[in-house]
């Protein structure tokens, strides 16, 4: 009965390998791997998963992250780099939790190089580090880590009797010999192995076609011809994203099998973005990224530098946070297409001026007036920047941006307190100004705002619910509406 399943998820691997589904074709080789701890289907793993991961950008290895959480298969090769770096700069204790929190894995050959690396470094001397490394090879019975398993049990009697004096033991562990393939098994692993052969074959002959185009792509992201001539030369190679691309570039996309490639292979899609890109709010327009939701550990110092997979990237939201070097990270040439940033601290704003941004299109939190008076002034440096909206704004940002450099070539201002009231500045409209109440509670604010926009130009006004039910109301708009040449009321 073993036998029968094991062969049947390596004919299941061989199957999805041949319909180009590569990632599935490597779960299911996975699978089999743990049924055996075959030192044959390791190296199928691992050669696949190179194959797969080799242009990804690297992950960091943290106990906590999405990635840790999820654990996704191409997402760990990804990790063993930083992994490997943790164990070379001897911060064992991080190193510790590393190997804790990749013991809830599910059992993996693919690690079984690195932690055989770290157990001959001066790291693996910590009695700490040394109980997590048999943990982890107890965890994956690989019949490789026998030797590293005996030289990690030698150690001096006085550190094993300290390390039991802290209420810990080390496990004894064994390697477990590997269970033998079939003959069957071994031809569907032979089959397997000359597939991805031929197709590394073949796929080296088009990497450098492919390379080009993706990189003329990103150079040149509102280029459609670019887009549909990689999407053709995808599709010959059986590549689902030739159809996605080609779907997103048509008038009328069948929005369901849009849905369908994005829930199969949009993490693969969004993988080159690196761990920066929050996965559930990454937007695809014609193929390709076009709007990132940042997902910024709290207390973040360094940004890692964008890869090229950012050129067809428009819109980045902050989600409110920004660490320092935010504004030099924008200036990477890999983001030189980015025009719109939502939900910016205006602490990071300020910094923005200080390089040649293309950015149009900034969103910032209300208070700016308080936090920085010469935020706009600095904001007028971004050579193309015409839209601003401030969210939860109080009226002295509007007065502020009114009066500042800014407000003379802006095409469009907005500014609102969600629920309560918002204003909407067209210079060049008809109506100039437009104001709408949604709480008569807030008459008194939006009216100061009203007034504060008379920076903007006194055309035309239009207030929204411009009559409301409170005389005291009422009589607080239509003070704040006088300064206007033409007042409409609805």
């Amino acid at each position: 009965m073993a036998d029968a399943f094991l062969t049947g998820l390596l004919e299941l691997a061989r199957s999805v390998f041949e319909r180009g589904e590569e990632e599935q074709a490597l779960r299911f080789l996975l699978e089999a791997w743990r049924e055996t701890r075959s030192e044959r289907l390791a190296g199928l793993v691992e050669k696949l998963s190179a194959r797969l991961t080799a242009e990804l950008p690297p992950l960091a290895c943290e106990p906590h992250s999405s990635e840790m959480e999820l654990r996704q298969p191409l997402d760990l090769p990804r990790m063993l780099e930083s992994l490997l770096e943790t164990a070379n700069q001897g911060r064992l204790i991080v190193l510790r939790e590393q190997l804790e929190a990749l013991r809830k894995w599910p059992a993996d050959p693919r690690l079984v190089p690195p932690l055989l690396a770290i157990a001959s470094m001066p790291a693996a001397g910590n009695l700490w580090v040394r109980a997590a490394l048999i943990d982890l090879f107890g965890h994956l019975r690989d019949s490789r880590t026998a030797l590293a398993l005996q030289a990690l049990y030698e150690a001096p009697d006085g550190e094993r009797y300290d390390f039991g004096r802290r209420g810990a033991f080390l496990p004894r562990v064994d390697a477990s010999e590997p269970s033998p393939l079939d003959a069957e098994a071994r031809a569907l692993c032979r089959s397997l192995e000359e597939d991805l052969d031929a197709r590394e074959e073949a796929d080296a002959s088009r990497r450098s076609l492919r390379k080009e185009l993706l990189a003329r792509v990103r150079a040149r992201p509102e280029d459609d011809g670019a887009r549909l001539v990689l999407a053709d030369q995808l599709l010959e190679q059986g590549d689902p994203l030739g159809e996605f691309i080609a779907l997103q570039c048509s008038p009328h996309p069948d929005e369901d099998r849009v849905k369908a490639l994005l829930a199969r292979h949009g993490m693969s899609w969004r993988a080159p973005l690196g761990p920066l890109a929050d996965p559930d709010h990454t937007r695809f327009e014609r193929g390709f990224p076009a709007s990132v939701r940042l997902s910024i550990r709290r207390g973040q110092q360094v940004l890692p530098p964008p890869g090229p997979a950012w050129g067809t990237v428009r819109e980045i939201d902050w989600y409110w946070e920004s660490p320092p070097g935010a504004a030099a990270w924008l200036a990477h040439p890999h983001l030189g297409g980015v025009t719109r940033l939502l939900r910016m601290r205006d602490a990071t704003a300020r910094e923005l001026g200080r390089y040649p941004l293309p950015v149009r299109s900034l969103q910032l939190r209300g208070g700016v007036a308080s936090q920085l008076t010469e935020a706009f002034t600095l904001l007028a440096a971004l050579p193309h920047l015409t839209c601003v909206d401030i969210y939860n704004a109080l009226p002295d940002d509007v007065r502020l941006c009114a009066t500042s450099p800014l407000a003379a070539r802006l095409q469009r201002f907005t500014a609102s307190v969600s629920g309560y009231w918002s204003l909407v500045v067209t210079p060049s409209a008809e109506v100039t100004v437009e104001a709408t109440l949604l709480n008569v509670q807030r008459a008194a604010a939006l009216a100061d705002a009203i007034r504060a926009a008379v920076g903007f130009g006194t055309r035309a006004l239009r207030v929204r619910d411009g009559f409301p039910p409170d005389e005291r109301a009422r009589l607080q708009l239509r003070s704040a509406a006088s300064a206007y040449a033409r007042v409409e009321w609805e």
